[in-house]
């Protein structure tokens, strides 16, 4: 088992937007990364409640390919549930997508001898 760490740094910024998780399972282990996107309100609420959905969920001892599949779901759920609230314009105005939370998603997970990778918006991952 790789050993496993997060940490965020809000650099210069006045409020740290970006939510991460480790978590560890007898067969392997995921990670992700949610980066709230500046410019959007709530971009720290829709972060936190991507990686909420990834720490509420309990796959039981081993993590399965259908489980990350359900987890990365679960994370766009949450978000969009977020979207539903507050919309002030309507859809049709090209700004409207900067009046809604909104977040990036990395999430990798290694269990079974492979690697599984899912990336929403820019966010990216390497695999060293």
């Amino acid at each position: 088992m790789p050993k496993l760490a997060g940490y965020s740094d809000i650099g210069g910024r006045q409020r740290n937007e970006d939510s991460y998780t480790v978590k560890e399972f007898d067969n392997g282990w995921l990670i992700a990364v949610a980066d709230g996107l500046g410019g959007h309100p709530r971009g720290d609420e829709a972060s936190q409640a991507a990686v909420a959905a990834i720490d509420d969920f309990q796959p039981g001892e081993t993590l399965t390919q259908a489980d990350f599949v359900t987890i990365y779901r679960d994370a766009c759920d949450r978000v969009d549930a977020l979207r539903s609230h507050g919309r002030d314009v309507s859809p049709n105005e090209a700004r409207f997508q900067f009046t809604q939370p909104a977040t990036t998603l990395t999430m990798a997970a290694g269990f079974n001898d492979e690697v599984w990778l899912v990336n929403l918006g820019d966010s990216r991952a390497y695999l060293v």
